[in-house]
């Protein structure tokens, strides 16, 4: 590093690669400590610039705060790290080129006597020790004690010759088939609709795995979102710091879309749960129940039996059954339907995060992902708490306290479940 550089000297940067999350963690756990968080700063800065455009160090010391001696220090500890590597023109001295490196993998890090001694100096024995349990390469495999019995990609899939192109419709079909566990029926989301609208200049494919395409389905589902203005969503959601989408923020403007859109509009939300497709008639009063569960998303059934808008505690809550816990949207309409029934029925409105919860934590437990099957769970409940109500010899029928409302870890036994006229118009007048 020149030290007689001046604020008016022009400079331009250019960057090995890209840092990944892998070289990040390196750079703050091994190379941080003998660095200093200034020089760590000056790299990671360089890095964002490395545009190969020309500017002057003027520049440099309004985005960092620093004096240029301090500047100049950061970088001359960079260079001595291999981080950065500074060369001068030959034709014009006041102008430089600094070329920003990626940092040592960990096992080069420590098997390098200098770097590995140094680490030791700044950290002590003990979190030097730490540090290289925790960057232990993974035990390596005896491969010649296996044989492989991989299937090629011919034994599995025939192309024919005039089905090179994939259909769009049938490529979301398949995304949605093996996305994750919860499965929405009345999606009719398309991923590359969205895709289209998002400008390729800031979102590529490669960012969306198959876990955040299921995250953005579930919230898409949740509050009534359609492809083109979830890509609306997702840019205004975009963190231009972390080059990353920020998905409780993409929730969070959803929810208020929702609301500004739909809040005062019921019929205009409602059009969602009409499917395009022919639905057939239910024959007797569950087959009707079961289809009030599984054709309502969570938001739509819960303000329907509140008789309003919930609020952001309980939109707080679904979300929580939909992410957390990734119950399919028919089986958290049960459990809300459970919860409030049962409160209504004790005189009480227990509808609680922890209360919820607890319920949640059993079905969860049992792998209950379908309305008849959490119905199912319910009757078993029932039967058992009022089993545990009655006093041996005494007949009567004793209430049950509230904590019995909450499902113990007994397996189920198969049986049928049994809905009463009375009991499916009450559940109806309710959703009125």
């Amino acid at each position: 590093m020149l030290k007689t550089i001046s604020q008016v000297d022009t400079y331009e940067i250019r960057a090995e690669g890209a840092v990944s999350d892998f070289d990040r963690r390196t750079l703050f756990l091994l190379y941080q400590p003998i660095l200093g968080n200034e020089a760590l700063s000056v790299y990671f800065t360089l890095m964002e610039l490395a545009d190969n455009q020309i500017d002057t160090h003027y520049q440099l010391i309004m985005i960092t705060q620093m004096s240029m001696a301090q500047l100049v220090k950061a970088c001359e500890r960079l260079e001595a790290l291999s981080l950065l590597y500074t060369y001068v023109a030959r034709t014009d001295e006041t102008h430089i080129l600094y070329e920003v490196k990626l940092p040592q993998v960990p096992g080069q890090f420590f098997a390098d006597p200098l770097f590995s001694a140094l680490l030791y100096s700044y950290t002590g024995a003990s979190s030097f020790y730490k540090l290289q349990n925790q960057f232990a390469p993974v035990p390596t495999v005896d491969m010649h004690a296996y044989r492989e019995v991989t299937a090629r990609f011919d034994d599995v899939f025939a192309l024919e010759p005039l089905q090179m192109v994939p259909d769009i419709q049938a490529v979301d079909a398949k995304k949605k088939q093996v996305r994750g566990q919860t499965q929405l029926k009345n999606s009719d989301f398309s991923f590359e609709v969205m895709y289209g609208a998002l400008p390729v200049q800031i979102f590529t494919r490669a960012m969306f795995t198959p876990a955040t395409l299921e995250r953005l389905e579930k919230i898409a589902y949740l509050y009534q979102i359609d492809s083109a203005t979830m890509a609306k969503i997702l840019y205004d959601a975009y963190d231009v710091i972390r080059e990353a989408i920020d998905f409780d923020q993409v929730a969070e403007l959803a929810r208020e879309y929702n609301q500004l859109h739909y809040g005062k509009s019921d019929a205009r939300i409602v059009e969602q749960a009409e499917s395009s497709k022919t639905i057939t008639q239910p024959q007797d009063g569950l087959e009707r129940l079961l289809q009030i569960y599984q054709t309502n998303s969570p938001y739509m059934y819960l303000k329907s039996r509140l008789k309003r808008e919930p609020n952001q505690y309980e939109m707080n809550i679904i979300h929580l059954m939909m992410n957390d816990y990734k119950f399919n949207p028919e089986v958290i309409n049960v459990l809300f339907d459970y919860v409030l029934g049962s409160q209504e029925e004790m005189g009480g409105t227990k509808f609680t995060k922890p209360y919820i919860s607890e319920i949640a934590n059993q079905w969860q437990h049992k792998h209950i992902q379908t309305a008849k099957a959490a119905l199912e769970e319910i009757q078993q409940f029932r039967k058992q708490a009022e089993n545990r109500s009655k006093p041996r010899n005494v007949q009567s029928k004793v209430a049950l306290s509230d904590d019995e409302y909450v499902p113990k870890y007994d397996e189920p036994k198969q049986s049928e479940i049994n809905i009463s006229d009375e009991e499916l118009e009450n559940i109806l007048k309710n959703l009125k």
